[in-house]
């Protein structure tokens, strides 16, 4: 169900048809906007005891990150400047995969709010540019 549901608000957050200067500006403002979701997700589930508590807490994560991320890879797949151009996929691959290992960790290593919005500031200004680089 839940998966579902962010397949969802991630079709949602990709197919808004917003003008952007460049295909890597675009790329940059959609990876900031589903990497929110990704911290959401991974963030609402650590805080739930029996996830804390669990001894497979690790496991259950890890199945969690590698559901969330093919449910990426393959919403951004279907965007024109990857579904044009399939030699892209692995760049996007390591992008997303990157993005999301980074911002999962805010999850847990973040003590307060501010911590994750300087957290992502950081992430958006001095990380981003170069993965979206690598990945176009």
């Amino acid at each position: 169900i839940l998966m579902d549901y962010l397949d969802v608000n991630l079709r949602e957050i990709l197919s808004n048809k917003v003008t952007f200067e460049n295909e890597e500006e675009h790329l940059k403002a959609l990876v900031m906007k589903t990497c929110r979701l990704s911290y959401t997700v991974c963030n609402e589930f650590i805080g739930w005891d029996f996830v804390r508590e669990n001894a497979n807490s690790q496991e259950f994560l890890k199945h969690l990150s590698d559901q969330l991320e093919a449910l990426l890879l393959s919403a951004y797949l279907q965007l024109d400047h990857f579904k044009n151009n399939p030699a892209r996929k692995g760049g996007l691959a390591f992008l997303l995969k990157a993005s999301k290992s980074i911002v999962f960790s805010f999850a847990f290593t973040s003590v307060s709010d501010s911590d994750v919005r300087k957290n992502f500031v950081t992430f958006q200004k001095e990380l981003l540019p170069y993965l979206v680089k690598a990945a176009l």
